[in-house]
């Protein structure tokens, strides 16, 4: 162990902070940078009491994170809701096609709906040796 790390009750005391620090994080919604935190913790820990303090911390954060969606919703009006192409022939190697009426621009209204979400995945396993 370096001369500079903490030992005894100092290391208790920066453990318990830092515990108390990344709980808070994750309850703001930073679930996976507290957790990348601690795993990092737990690998680097001074002795297994740590590890273990870090290692029950992170099952604490990863059992109360709940799946979180967020949606959107945006209607949009256009000019060109149905233009294919300005061209009135579309040309291939195998012919010519005439582009129908269908392909020619229309007033309507762009729909979008979106819901994306995170499900918080951690390994719980010990990883201090």
């Amino acid at each position: 162990m370096p001369f500079w790390a903490p030992s005894g009750a100092h290391a208790e005391d920066r453990t318990a902070s830092r515990i108390h620090t990344l709980e808070r994080l994750a309850q703001t919604g930073e679930i996976r940078r507290a957790e990348a935190v601690l795993t990092r913790l737990i690998r680097t820990a001074p002795n297994a009491q740590a590890a273990a303090a870090y290692n029950r911390a992170l099952a604490r954060i990863m059992r109360t994170a709940q799946v979180r969606l967020r949606e959107g919703v945006s209607l949009r009006p256009s000019t060109n809701i149905t233009r294919a192409t300005s061209a009135a022939q579309f040309t291939t190697l195998i012919g010519h096609f005439d582009i129908t009426d269908a392909g020619q621009p229309r007033s309507g209204f762009g729909l979008n709906v979106d819901i994306p979400g995170d499900l918080p995945v951690a390994d719980h396993r010990r990883t201090h040796g």
